[in-house]
C-alpha cells in the first residue's frame, strides 16, 4: 500500500513538472512573438556609414569696389587760377600728359622770382669770395713779416680773425646758393611749365577742377592708375587662417555677367568692433565694373577631408544640429554635432560621429531618442 501511495505521488510530480514547463514555454512563445510584432511595428528607416570625403568650402567675400592705385592730383604751385580743363571723366591719359593748365602770367612771375633769388645768392658768393681773397692775402703778408717785429701779436691775431671769418661767409655763401638754386629747380618742376600733368597712366574717375577756380583748393582729378580696380571684402576672424595668396574668386557684377578676382593681399588686422578683416582681391578686366561699385562673390577653399553624412540625416534640437546614431540592439541615440561644408547632398561633420558609425539616413522627422527601428538599405 505504502508503495503505491508513493508511486501516485510521482506520478502527480511528473504532471505538475510537465504542466509547468508546458507554461514556461507558452510565455517564452508569447515574448518572441510580442517582440516580433514589435519589431514590425518600428519605423523603417534607411541608413547611413560615416565615412570620409574631401569638402571644398565656400567662403562669401563682398566688398567695395576701388582703385588698388588711387591717384590724387592736385595743383603743383599755389596762388594761381586753373586757365583750361584738358581732360574728363572716363577719359584715358597717359604719364605726363597736360590735364590742367594753370594761370600762365602767375607761373611765369614764380618761376622769374625763384631766380631772381638765385641770381641774388650767386652774386652774395662772389662778393664773399673777394672778401675772402682780400683777407687771406693780408693774412699771408702779414705771415711773411712776422718774425721782423714789424706787427705786434694782437694785429697778427686781428688779420686771422678777418680771415676766418671771410671764410665762414663765403660757406654760408654758398650754402644760399646751392638753396636758392634748389628752389628755382623745385619751381620750374612744380610748375611744368604752367600745365597740371598725370602721374602716371590711367583713367580718370573723378574731375572737381574747373576753369577761373583757385588751383590749391584740393584734389582737382582723381585717377585709378593703370586702370587696375580691387575689391576689400571683409573676411570674418574664423575664416582668416583658410585665405592663401593667389586665391580666386568669382563676383557677380550688378546687370549681369562676373568678374574674377585674387586674393593679392591677406588680411593684416582686425576690427575690434566687428571682428573682422581686410582681404584684397585685384580683379580681372571687365569694363562693367566701376569704382565705388559693391559686389558679391564667392571664394572656394583648397579641399580638405571631413566625416560625410547625407544632408536627410540632419535634425535640429533647439536649433542646434544632431544625428541619430544606431547601436547594436537598432535603437537610435540623438548625437549633437558639428557641421562643415555641403557639397550637394552630403554634408560635413566635423565633430560629434566617429568613422563606421551607423546613423539614420532618412525618415528621422519623428524618431526620438531610444527609438527602436527597422534599418532599410544603406
Amino acid at each position: 500500500m505504502k508503495t503505491f501511495r508513493v508511486a501516485m505521488l510521482g506520478l502527480a510530480g511528473a504532471v505538475m513538472a510537465a504542466a509547468a514547463g508546458c507554461h514556461k514555454s507558452d510565455r517564452t512563445d508569447e515574448l518572441k512573438k510580442a517582440l516580433a510584432a514589435s519589431a514590425e511595428r518600428a519605423q523603417l528607416v534607411s541608413t547611413a556609414t560615416i565615412n570620409t570625403r574631401m569638402f571644398s568650402r565656400t567662403l562669401l567675400v563682398s566688398g567695395q569696389v576701388r582703385p588698388v592705385d588711387d591717384i590724387r592730383v592736385t595743383s603743383p604751385v599755389a596762388n594761381v587760377r586753373i586757365s583750361k580743363v584738358l581732360v574728363d571723366v572716363g577719359d584715358r591719359v597717359k604719364a605726363g600728359q597736360a590735364l590742367a593748365t594753370i594761370d600762365a602770367p602767375l607761373a611765369t612771375a614764380q618761376i622769374a622770382s625763384a631766380r631772381a633769388q638765385t641770381a641774388r645768392a650767386k652774386a652774395a658768393m662772389i662778393d664773399a669770395q673777394v672778401t675772402y681773397k682780400n683777407a687771406k692775402a693780408d693774412l699771408n703778408r702779414a705771415l711773411e713779416i712776422k718774425d721782423t717785429g714789424a706787427l705786434s701779436e694782437e694785429q697778427m691775431d686781428a688779420r686771422r680773425a678777418r680771415a676766418d671769418g671771410a671764410l665762414a661767409k663765403l660757406d654760408l655763401a654758398k650754402a644760399d646758393l646751392q638753396y636758392a638754386q634748389a628752389q628755382e629747380a623745385e619751381s620750374d618742376a612744380r610748375l611744368q611749365g604752367g600745365v597740371i600733368r598725370a602721374p602716371r597712366d590711367g583713367v580718370v574717375i573723378e574731375r572737381t577742377a574747373n576753369p577761373g577756380q583757385p588751383a590749391e583748393t584740393g584734389t582737382l582729378f582723381r585717377i585709378v592708375g593703370g586702370s587696375e580696380l580691387e575689391i576689400a571684402a571683409d573676411i570674418a576672424e574664423v575664416d582668416l587662417n583658410a585665405l592663401i595668396r593667389g586665391q580666386k574668386a568669382t563676383f557677380e557684377v550688378p546687370g549681369g555677367g562676373t568678374v574674377e578676382g585674387r586674393l593679392r593681399q591677406t588680411p593684416v588686422a582686425i576690427a575690434d568692433a566687428t571682428r573682422a578683416a581686410q582681404a584684397l582681391f585685384s580683379l580681372g578686366n571687365n569694363p562693367s565694373v566701376k569704382s565705388g561699385m559693391f559686389l558679391r562673390g564667392e571664394a572656394k577653399l583648397p579641399p580638405r577631408s571631413y566625416f560625410a553624412a547625407p544632408a536627410t540625416a540632419i535634425v535640429y534640437d533647439e536649433g542646434r544640429p544632431a544625428v541619430f546614431v544606431i547601436d547594436d540592439q537598432n535603437r537610435v541615440r540623438k548625437k549633437p554635432v558639428t557641421l562643415g561644408p555641403r557639397d550637394g547632398g552630403l554634408i560635413a561633420i566635423t565633430d560629434g560621429v566617429q568613422s563606421g558609425q551607423k546613423i539614420a539616413a532618412a525618415g528621422v522627422a519623428f524618431l526620438l531618442d531610444g527609438d527602436l527601428i527597422r534599418p532599410g538599405a544603406s
